[in-house]
């Protein structure tokens, strides 16, 4: 479980060193508890997404609880604040609403949009999202010397959605793949897929990612059966633009 919390750009602003501690004001503090991460997400008209990253480092307190120098680092002492200390941060963002806005965990279950200043809101499987898309572009953020192109995202992207079906849905992989033996490109033939046995045939969504558009739930009705070849060079085509 993990929180995302609309930020205004008074409390954006006064973020001070990162592994240090910066207090969020909230109203509601029912949901909050020591140790749960918390991505901050910002919108302006230049720039919308996550820009900094966190954990709450212990229950809300009263400004007056605050000795005179921590109470520097409120941005709003008319609510309660929230320690947090922040191991990521950057002055833009860090995941733009482009890509995060397709992220399963915010859209599958439930559609999840930060709307109102203060609010918190708990979101499942959000960090495990966010982890992994950080640990795969960990040399971009790190180099920054060039620039990912859209079809690179959206490989991603559509990676995450397939991961999201097996990975949290296995009953419907099992159900979609089950007793099926060969691939509907090729044709090629091999042994039907069988429990507790490594599986040959792999499940690709035919869902066109477009960041433009809603997002469009997962469902098994999307997938095709596919070999390992095949199922690649479908992903090629995504990285390539060549999605028809």
């Amino acid at each position: 479980m993990s929180i995302l919390y609309k930020a205004s750009e008074e409390f954006i602003h006064s973020i001070g060193h990162i592994c240090e501690t910066n207090y969020l004001p909230i109203k509601n503090p029912n949901l909050i508890h020591p140790h749960t991460e918390i991505f901050v997400h910002r919108s302006t008209e230049e720039l919308s997404g996550i820009c900094a990253i966190g954990r709450i480092s212990d229950y809300p307190k009263k400004v007056r609880e605050l000795d005179e120098k921590e109470r520097e680092k409120c941005s709003d002492t008319t609510f309660l604040q929230l320690p947090v200390i922040f191991t990521q941060y950057s002055v833009e963002t860090i995941i733009e609403d482009e890509i995060l806005f397709q992220f399963p965990s915010l859209n599958q279950i439930t559609k999840i949009r930060p709307s109102k200043y203060f609010i918190c809101r708990e979101v499942n499987y959000l960090s495990d999202e966010i982890t992994s898309f950080l640990s795969d572009h960990w040399w971009y953020f790190t180099i920054c010397a060039f620039h990912l192109d859209e079809g690179h995202y959206k490989y991603w992207i559509h990676q995450l959605r397939e991961k999201w079906l097996i990975s949290w849905k296995f009953i419907n992989y099992r159900r979609i793949i089950h007793g099926k033996s060969k691939c509907m490109h090729c044709g090629l033939t091999v042994k039907p897929f069988r429990e507790y046995y490594h599986d040959f045939l792999e499940l690709h969504e035919t869902v066109k990612i477009d960041f433009n558009t809603e997002y469009i739930k997962i469902v098994p009705e999307n997938f095709v059966i596919l070999c390992p070849n095949c199922h690649k060079l479908e992903h090629e085509k995504i990285k390539n633009g060549n999605i028809e």
